[in-house]
């Protein structure tokens, strides 16, 4: 049994106890609006059983997130090219195209018979090959159309997702053969020898006569006469007939060797009847770059962009110039210069099933933005990408990110407190998209804020 002094001084420590507690919630409620503390979040188990007065988790008031579009985003001279189109349920239509030069395989070229006299230049075919490296979506047919530039670009010069260059506008591809189904799940055969998966592409024989017609006129001098005189390709698809579900973005790796236009001719003179074969290459002396539209019309993309507060259900990122995500904590400056935050952790839960087959990205990148409105990693990404986070965690279906440098500098006044851009890693070579979780959403899992900090 406790004695009359003993229960006082029990007593006593019970009420500092009792005070502290309180003044750690008095300041929680006068510089976060809404906190509250959370048993068995992950902040609790970063700090001992004692100390667990000190850790807040952020009400959802205190996190601002919504979807806007994205910048268009530098496309150019990458080895990966996206190329094909697809209708997304909830993003709607994208489409990805292909610019590219080609380069003569050997210079001083002469299509004509070494032998002469009344020998011709037959053309048996033309085809262009692009090395096929992998898809998103589904792999259904889809018309392929390539056009000849008549504009001239260049290896220096920089290209965006949203860079057009003029063509003729004449398809090049012979009739009745754009129409293919992709297959970049099994091996291919071209001229008899086993290749990587290819996209296979038969072009009209004009263009190739128009080339046999160019020997002597100086056009196949050298690789810079003949980017001078034909300029480029243009690679695309017209699948406006597409619905929901159907298509694909395929990716082309177009500095393989496989990624060409070979041109296979012969000659009438006996003895020369052969067929001959002559390569224009892609390579790194090409100058190139992807190009991508994307289509909202209808879709919740549209009504967030109209309307931010939906928000609050769902966000949206997506890779090509497509959309991003910018998230705002409108309260950290209301916080007291007293408190060192600790760990400062954004938990955004993703909406995905392993039958989709739309995967999210692999990872996503924050970006603070200073006071003239430019973009910079936070400086929580300087400590390496593993404390920084970021990754797709595929057991909880979330990405989370520690931003606790960051915090803290808007605390200091370091930096402003303008808000973060979430967006996508990989973003001109990858297609994927992802919904994730607002604070708001009817998903069991939502977006947060959970806040560690240590009062000074």
């Amino acid at each position: 049994m406790l004695t009359e002094g003993k229960m006082d001084k029990k007593n006593k420590l019970l009420m500092r106890k009792a005070n502290r507690l309180s003044a750690l919630f008095l300041v929680a409620i006068l510089l976060i609006a809404g906190c509250r503390k959370e048993e068995g979040d992950l902040g609790l188990q970063v700090q001992p059983q004692e100390d667990q007065l000190n850790i807040m988790v952020s009400d959802t008031s205190t996190v601002l997130a919504y979807t806007i579009k994205e910048d268009s985003l530098r496309s150019d001279e990458f080895m990966l090219a996206l190329l094909g189109s697809y209708v997304d349920p909830v993003f709607g239509r994208t489409k990805a195209s292909i610019y590219s030069q080609i380069r003569m395989e050997a210079e001083s070229v002469d299509f004509t018979s070494a032998t002469g006299g009344t020998s011709e230049t037959i053309v048996d075919s033309m085809y262009l090959y692009l090395d096929l490296n992998g898809f998103y979506g589904n792999l259904d047919a889809q018309n392929f159309e390539v056009y000849r530039v008549n504009e001239d670009f260049h290896l220096d010069s920089n290209y965006y997702s949203n860079s057009t260059l003029t063509t003729d506008g004449i398809d090049l591809v012979e009739a009745g053969a754009g129409t293919i189904v992709p297959d970049p799940l099994n091996f291919t055969y071209i001229e008899g020898l086993l290749a990587n998966p290819v996209l296979k592409i038969k072009l009209d024989n004009s263009l190739a006569d128009d080339i046999v017609a160019q020997t002597g006129s100086g056009n196949l001098v050298d690789n810079d006469a003949f980017v001078s005189w034909f300029k480029g390709l243009h690679i695309t698809v017209d699948d406006s007939g597409q619905s929901t579900d159907e298509g694909a973005l395929l990716y082309m790796d177009l500095l393989n060797a496989n990624s060409r236009v070979s041109m296979y001719y012969r000659f009438t003179f006996p003895g020369e009847e052969d067929t001959l074969r002559f390569n224009f290459n892609i390579n790194t002396s090409s100058a190139r770059f992807s190009q991508t539209e994307h289509d909202y019309t209808g879709t919740p993309i549209e009504a967030q962009l109209a309307d931010s507060s939906l928000g609050n259900e769902s966000i949206f990122v997506q890779t090509m110039g497509g959309v991003k995500s910018k998230i705002d904590f409108p309260h950290l400056d209301a916080m007291s210069d007293s408190v060192v935050i600790n760990k400062a952790e954004l938990v955004l839960p993703y909406d995905y099933f392993t039958s989709d087959p739309y995967s999210p990205q692999s990872q996503l990148y924050l970006l603070r933005v200073d006071s003239s409105g430019q973009t910079f990693f936070t400086e929580d990404f300087g400590e390496g990408e593993t404390i920084h986070g970021g990754f797709r965690d595929n057991t909880n279906k979330e990405f989370r990110f520690n931003i606790a440098k960051y915090v803290n500098n808007v605390l200091k006044g370091l930096v402003p407190n303008n808000g973060l851009y979430l967006i996508s890693t990989s973003s001109m070579i990858t297609a994927n998209r992802v919904v994730i979780n607002g604070k708001n959403s009817t998903n069991r899992n939502k977006l947060k804020f959970i806040l560690t900090y240590t009062e000074l």
